[in-house]
């Protein structure tokens, strides 16, 4: 059936399209200057050759890909490598914990608010949710409260003297 066949996407007529003619300015005038980039060649369009409607540089930067004349960088890879341990996989309810903070918003009144969410990571359970007027204030009062509400986590990890101590626990 030749009404259900494939047929192009490409549009048939592109409006915006990049003359011929400035393709060939664009291109001869890197000839002349190797070391010359995009926002060079762009100003010189319009100073030596009067050119009022010019092309964008990322428009400059493409047609000289498009002709291969420049080389693409390789991206540098992180400054940092952060390598984190494997996290714990939950085996069953309270035994793993997430204490996050959400992104930070204002609320009606005006007044920042960072929410802070405490999960059960096996069942997905939200335990707690509130509302902050600072990451600082209150982390440790707030968490404390759903552990002595919902318990403290069964995970042999949580109970070291570190964990209990940061929770404001004595260990």
């Amino acid at each position: 059936m030749k009404g259900l066949e494939e047929r192009s996407r490409a549009p048939k007529k592109v409006s915006n399209r990049t003359s011929e003619e400035v393709e060939r300015l664009i291109v001869s005038e890197k000839r002349q200057h190797m070391t010359w980039g995009p926002k060079k060649i762009q100003r010189v369009l319009m100073i030596k050759h009067g050119m009022e409607r010019l092309p964008a540089v990322s428009t400059v930067g493409e047609v000289l890909k498009r002709h291969g004349m420049v080389e693409v960088r390789k991206r540098r890879g992180a400054v940092f490598k952060v390598e984190r341990g494997a996290l714990t996989v939950p085996e069953h309810s309270n035994h793993v914990l997430g204490v996050d903070f959400k992104g930070w918003f204002m609320t009606g009144d005006g007044k920042r608010c960072d929410p802070l969410t405490v999960t059960d990571l096996h069942s997905r359970y939200l335990l707690m949710s509130e509302c902050l007027r600072q990451q600082r204030s209150g982390r440790r009062l707030h968490s404390v409260g759903c552990f002595a509400e919902k318990g403290f986590p069964r995970s042999s990890e949580w109970t070291t003297e570190r964990h209990l101590h940061q929770w404001g626990q004595e260990g």
